[in-house]
Formats: C-alpha cells, sequence, structure tokens
C-alpha cells in the first residue's frame, strides 16, 4: 500500500486514495477456512467449516461447517462457544442451527460471532485502516489521485478530520456513485467510505472504535460506524477486528453536514476534548443518540417529538446549568420546558420566532413561538388529560413534521455551539436549502456582523 502523503512538498502531490486490504465480493469476505475448535467449559466441537464476513442483511461474521468430533450434542443450539483457530482464541460463536446424524457428512453446525478477532500477527500496529457503510454522500472534499496503467483520474473525495495528533481521514471509494445509487435502490449496506487514522498515545484503538462512530453519526445524521477495522504495519495487515456493529440499513435523512466543503476538523478537535471526561463524554454519546434517532423518525412522529423535546432538557443542564451557569438550580424549578428551551436559543442567536418556510406550524401555534408550539405538542402527547388528547386529534401531520424538524434544528445547532464550530451549515429550515451551499451558523454571523 503507498503510503499517504502527510506533508506537502515545493510540487503539489496529491495523496492517493485509500485502499483497504480487506475486498468484499457479492457482499461476502472469506475469513478463515479450516479445522475450527469450539469450546464451552468441558464441551468441545470440532468442525471443519468455513468463518465468513457477510455484509447482507445486517454485517456480521457467520461460522458454519461440517462436524468432525463433539462430546456432547444435548446442549449445542443456543450455547454460546470460544472459537479457537490455531489455537487461538478468536472470539465467541453463538451457535443457531444444527443437524447432528449418523453420517458424518451431513452433520453440519451454524453460528454466529459477534466479536471475532483476527490476528495475523503479534505486533503493534502503526495505523488503522477501517471501513464505512451507508454513510450519507458527501461532497466538495479535498483531492486526490487514482493512478491506473491507462489513465489519470482527480477528485474531491478525501475528507479531514484531524490533520494531526491523530491524522485521521476518510475517502470515498473508487466506485461510490455506483454502489450509493444501488443502496438507493434496496436500502441495505455496503462500504461507501474507508479512512485511516495513525494511531498515537492520545488516541487509543480502543477509544477509537468508541468515538468515531459517535462523531461519524452526528455529522451523517443517522446511526453510523466503523467496520472491518484494521492494523497496518509498513502497509501490511497485522489483525482485523470483525465485531458486529450498530449500524442501520441505507436511508435519506437531513442532516446539517449536507453542503459542498463540510470542514470537520475544529469540531473534532473539541469533539475529542470533551471526550476525555467522563460526564462530559456521556452527554456526548446520549444527546447525538437522542438527535440521531429522532432525526431517523424513531417512533415515528410522535416518538420523535418526545426524544427531540428530552434532548433538548438534557442540553439545557449541561450547558445552561452546569457548563455556563447562567441559572442557579433554585430558580431553574420554575421554569417551564417552553422557557428552557428559549434559554438555549437566546445562546445560540437563534430568534424565537418559527421559520416561515414552516407555514403550516406557523398557522397552528397562533403566536409565532417555535420553543412554545414544540412543548404544547411534546405535552399533548405525554399527558394523559383528555382535552390535550382532543386538541391533539386536530394537529395534522404537516404541523407535527414541521415541529419535530424545528426542534431537530435546535438540537444540531446546540450541539455545533457546543463542539465550537464556526462554519457552514446546511439550515434544514431555509427555503431555499436545496440551491445553497450553506448557512452561516448564527454566533459566528452575529461577531461578523
Amino acid at each position: 500500500m503507498e503510503e499517504i502523503e502527510h506533508s506537502e512538498s515545493k510540487e503539489k502531490v496529491f495523496p492517493s486514495r485509500i485502499q483497504h486490504p480487506i475486498v468484499i465480493e457479492n457482499g461476502v469476505y472469506l475469513i478463515y477456512e479450516g479445522a475450527i475448535k469450539l469450546r464451552c467449559n468441558d464441551d468441545d466441537v470440532v468442525l471443519y467449516g468455513r468463518v465468513e464476513y457477510q455484509l447482507v442483511m445486517y454485517p456480521r461474521v457467520f461460522v458454519s461447517g461440517r462436524l468432525i468430533s463433539i462430546s456432547d450434542t444435548l446442549h449445542l443450539v443456543g450455547s454460546e462457544y470460544e472459537i479457537l483457530i490455531d489455537s487461538r482464541v478468536c472470539g465467541n460463536l453463538f451457535i443457531t442451527d444444527s443437524t447432528i446424524g449418523s453420517n458424518p457428512d451431513k452433520s453440519l453446525v451454524r453460528g454466529i460471532s459477534k466479536n471475532f478477532f483476527w490476528q495475523i500477527e503479534d505486533v503493534e500496529p502503526d495505523y488503522l485502516l477501517f471501513a464505512i457503510p451507508n454513510m450519507r454522500e458527501r461532497s466538495g472534499g479535498q483531492l486526490l489521485r487514482d493512478v491506473t496503467e491507462t489513465s489519470t483520474r482527480s477528485s474531491m473525495d478525501r475528507f479531514i478530520v484531524s490533520k494531526a495528533n491523530p491524522f485521521l481521514v476518510i475517502d470515498k471509494v473508487a466506485d461510490f456513485k455506483q454502489k450509493f445509487d444501488q443502496l438507493k435502490v434496496d436500502g441495505d449496506y455496503d462500504i461507501l467510505y474507508s479512512g485511516r487514522l495513525d494511531l498515537n498515545q492520545q488516541l487509543s484503538f480502543k477509544e477509537f472504535k468508541y468515538i468515531l462512530p459517535v462523531f461519524l453519526s452526528f455529522i451523517n445524521g443517522r446511526k453510523s460506524g466503523t467496520v472491518l477495522n484494521t492494523g497496518m504495519v509498513a502497509g501490511r495487515p497485522v489483525f482485523t477486528d470483525f465485531s458486529t456493529e450498530i449500524i442501520e440499513p441505507y436511508q435519506y435523512v437531513d442532516s446539517w453536514s449536507s453542503i459542498h466543503f463540510p470542514v470537520f476538523e475544529d469540531m473534532w478537535d473539541r469533539f475529542n476534548e470533551l471526550w476525555k471526561d467522563e460526564l462530559d463524554r456521556d452527554f456526548l454519546i446520549t444527546v447525538i443518540h437522542w438527535y440521531v434517532e429522532a432525526n431517523s423518525n424513531a417512533g415515528k412522529l410522535e416518538g420523535a417529538i418526545i426524544l427531540i423535546q428530552t434532548a433538548l432538557e438534557l442540553i439545557f443542564n449541561w450547558l445552561i446549568l452546569e457548563k455556563l451557569q447562567l441559572i442557579n438550580k433554585r430558580s431553574v424549578r420554575n421554569l417551564s420546558a417552553e422557557q428552557k428551551v428559549s434559554f438555549i436559543l437566546q445562546q445560540l442567536k437563534v430568534p424565537i420566532t418559527i421559520p416561515e418556510s414552516y407555514n403550516d406550524l406557523l398557522s397552528y401555534s397562533g403566536d409565532n413561538n417555535g420553543p412554545r408550539a414544540i412543548t404544547q405538542i411534546r405535552n399533548a402527547l405525554v399527558h394523559s388529560d383528555v382535552n390535550k388528547r382532543k386538541k391533539m386529534l386536530a394537529v395534522s401531520s404537516e404541523v407535527t413534521f414541521q415541529a419535530l424538524h424545528l426542534g431537530i434544528w435546535y438540537v444540531e445547532l446546540s450541539i455545533l455551539f457546543i463542539l465550537e464550530y464556526k462554519g457552514l451549515y446546511n439550515n434544514r429550515t431555509s427555503a431555499d436549502k436545496w440551491k445553497d451551499t450553506g448557512s452561516t451558523v448564527p454566533w459566528a454571523k452575529n461577531k461578523e456582523n
């Protein structure tokens, strides 16, 4: 593998596209074929079979094989076994199916491993290569150059997350358009990006596995993460972690990052800094989880509104009460949910008025107050008062939809503010957003003026 250029020479040299060493064909990658030992307490099972990583329906490792020997057949199905290959423990296997008969050739065992780790060499990696399935299309990255025997092609397919400490970049795969177009049809899984992380003392492999999926989920607007995390030394793989990660099937959602030339570097630095504190880390994990669930319409419109209101409550407590300390705990008791959201918007330099593009919500509210409209709808959903339930029956789905996305907009801006982002973003409430290359976040815009 060609090493990535970290520094610029006098003559501009464009980096090559990241090539992950694992190539999945037709949704399947063969990890191993041969003798496999399974162990559970005193029960040993020996198979001759295959270990496969499948990216179809759901990314996971499947183990299947012909039964060679077994010490106890009574508790085989439904049991969890250690997987040993060449005397090395590679993970656990949950056996889902078995066929035990007098004919050894027809005695088969199948199962799923959620934590399969394939060690090739016992050395510490210098850097990691990873793959990202189903992440939305990004536009306007930095230039890459693809050189073949017959052609040279340049494309703006690299997105820098961190230039140093650690060096972290993400590239579109070469056949991104073909794969992405197919995902939009079948809504399944496919690898759309490959990335590289240079390991150092500030970010270990274990930390990377937890921090990057949360960060990617925020910029994606939907649950995201990495798979096929592969340790590399001098261009060769020394291990691959095939552990199962929670990644959702492809579905289009709106996102603050849907603009040309998105910039993630400064935001990553702040995100990484907050991650080091246990309570701040818990806040990021929780608020981003509620954000992507609501943005993916979890629980349909009504459930998503409840989630987004909960996220705003958490943001108020973490940002206004604990970090900025703009109000004391005693005074908070007298604040309504509407007032708490208004407090947040004041810090973001966002007016409480409802955006003009949300005309259905504007007509419903009567007084052009966004926080009030959201909290009224949320209260009507969660409280059992008969009058509130009757009022909710008269609320159209268009009003509920706009209330949800107004709340999501508040949460998006709040997280961007917390991450000290000062660049452009996709304003989901803008009537011209499809023509727009992005709007400046309101707190930065006010400073410019």
